[in-house]
């Protein structure tokens, strides 16, 4: 085996630029199947980090375009009244909201839920309180859970 290399590495190093081109080529292909892979592994073959992650599941409705849009939020309390479909149900829309208070006011990303959202999770706040049922009423103050 060792007489058949020494003709292959005798021609590369003839050829520097092709050994060259051929070692980039392969440090290339090597990272990109690391970083695809890397992605691949940490969000489809690991599970949720949350509570019972293979039982969670996300309803969506489609349109005769067949375009996927959110549950409209009127039809939350229907589903949430079905015991017998769902242990547990949380609400989510996403928003922009504006911050203000502190200089320059700015409109950032947020995302409004139900308050059985994060008992639906098993998430728990660190600091403070997460959303309880009363924040859930039409009359209740705003309240909001900032994330780290």
């Amino acid at each position: 085996m060792i007489r058949d290399l020494q003709p292959a590495l005798r021609w590369l190093v003839r050829n520097p630029l092709f050994a060259l081109a051929v070692t980039l080529i392969l440090a290339l292909g090597i990272g990109a199947n690391t970083a695809v892979f890397s992605i691949v592994d940490a969000v489809l073959l690991r599970p949720l980090p949350y509570e019972a992650s293979p039982r969670l599941v996300r309803i969506e409705e489609t349109t005769s375009s067949r375009i996927l849009n959110g549950v409209p939020p009127q039809d939350y309390p229907r589903l949430a009244s079905r015991g017998d479909l769902f242990e547990k149900i949380g609400g989510h829309l996403r928003d922009f909201v504006t911050l203000t208070g502190g200089g320059e006011p700015d409109q950032i990303s947020a995302q409004r839920v139900s308050a059985s959202a994060f008992s639906m999770l098993g998430v728990r706040a660190r600091l403070g309180r997460g959303l309880v049922e009363s924040d859930d009423q039409l009359n209740a103050g705003n309240v909001a859970v900032l994330s780290d």
